[in-house]
């Protein structure tokens, strides 16, 4: 997506099906997770709440789509399983707070044991004006093991391989990236917000009006 002479990249998954010459159909999914450029999140559009949805068939897998907050409550989840769904593909702009990381694994979880379906969490990186997005993209299998993490407040892309079996696809192990304890990922949200601030609306600089103090010199720090 270009955007004010700007390429940005969000929350985009590439699905590739084919016989890889193994015991059965092979799926990979390319998840990436980077920055939005401001342009591109201007504007709201007023909606109210559509029909459940349903799975959508790309080559013969059935993807189930809920979007966001779709997933803290079980109808959506629940009504792509029951409709022949057969992966939970989660895109996702859900900004940084404490403690939210631990929230969405919780909750993807939940709705993995509701449905008995694997779950790809995608969502996006980057500061947008008052909001941090960390990323921290996932990956559960049916069982809810993490067969994926991708790394927190940095642009990732990584290629989940995933193979059809009797009971589903399940995703195989890839890499489990750390992720930060929670006073750095507070400073690290920190550093990520103001940078991104500072580069997506163009300023050339930034003029810091210190006192002397432990905040002055936390600010200065992060500058």
């Amino acid at each position: 997506h270009a955007t004010g002479g700007h390429t940005s990249v969000v929350n985009v998954v590439a699905v590739r099906i084919g016989q890889a010459g193994c015991s059965g159909p092979q799926l990979s999914l390319l998840l990436a997770e980077s920055r939005l450029d401001p342009a591109a999140a201007l504007g709201s559009i007023g909606h109210g709440p559509g029909p459940m949805p349903g799975p959508v068939n790309f080559r013969g897998v059935r993807i189930g789509i809920p979007i966001c907050e779709d997933i803290w409550g079980p109808e959506p989840a629940e009504c792509i399983a029951e409709t022949g769904g057969e992966i939970l593909l989660v895109p996702n702009g859900s900004p940084y707070r404490r403690g939210v990381v631990d929230q969405r694994l919780s909750v993807a979880v939940g709705r993995v044991k509701d449905t008995g379906l694997p779950l790809v969490y995608l969502n996006q990186t980057g500061g947008q004006d008052e909001l941090v997005f960390e990323g921290a993209s996932f990956v559960l299998n049916g069982d809810g093991s993490l067969a994926a993490q991708l790394p927190a407040f940095a642009e990732a892309i990584v290629t989940t391989h995933w193979t059809r079996k009797a009971d589903g696809w399940h995703c195989a192990p890839a890499k489990i990236a750390p992720l930060e304890p929670q006073d750095k990922s507070d400073y690290t949200a920190c550093m990520l917000g103001l940078r991104d601030y500072v580069g997506k609306n163009g300023f050339p600089g930034v003029v810091l009006g210190l006192s002397g103090g432990v905040d002055s010199a936390l600010v200065a720090a992060i500058g």
